[in-house]
């Protein structure tokens, strides 16, 4: 789903499972996540899978509460051979 590589430059690895990103860091250059960006955002709580190399969750929170949510709901056999393939 969601390409690493971008957020790396912001938030160097390694990741944990889940992790966060502060809300003003993905501000400081809207253009690096544009897709990802909410603007006003407090954090973004992420969940990402190591052996994938993927995001799988990535969520704009609000004053405690989810502003905005993107999520994989699931990784196909033919993802996963690429995957495998780059590896």
């Amino acid at each position: 789903m969601l390409n690493p590589s971008a957020l790396e430059t912001l938030v160097p690895k390694p990741w944990t499972a889940r992790f966060v990103v502060p809300g003003d860091l993905l501000e400081l250059d809207v253009s690096v996540l544009p897709e990802l960006v909410t603007l006003g955002a407090d954090h973004y709580e992420v969940n990402y899978d190591r052996d994938l190399d993927i995001l799988t969750t990535w969520t704009a929170i609000i004053d405690g509460a989810p502003a905005q949510r993107v999520s994989l709901r699931e990784v196909t056999s033919l993802a996963r051979a690429a995957v495998d393939r780059e590896i």
